[in-house]
């Protein structure tokens, strides 16, 4: 298991420990994980009236918010 922000590089084996590696730029992991991948970050959609209130880390997903002047309906 890889800890937040990580993702498994090698599985463990009888003789080694699992290694991890941290989320490439543009992706990330906001649980521990035994994924060999990391999430890729959501994208504001700027022709939809989105902008981005907090950027994408190795542990945590971007947050968008309506730019001035838009709002968003709970669908």
């Amino acid at each position: 298991m890889c800890p937040v922000g990580t993702r498994v590089n090698k599985h463990c084996t009888d003789f080694r420990s699992t290694r991890c590696l941290p989320c490439d730029s543009g992706t990330y992991m906001d649980e521990p994980t035994g994924k060999t991948e990391c999430l890729l970050c959501r994208m504001c959609d700027k022709g939809s009236g989105l902008r981005e209130k907090s950027r994408c880390t190795n542990t945590s997903n971007t947050v968008c918010e309506p730019e001035e002047g838009h709002f968003c309906l709970g669908i």
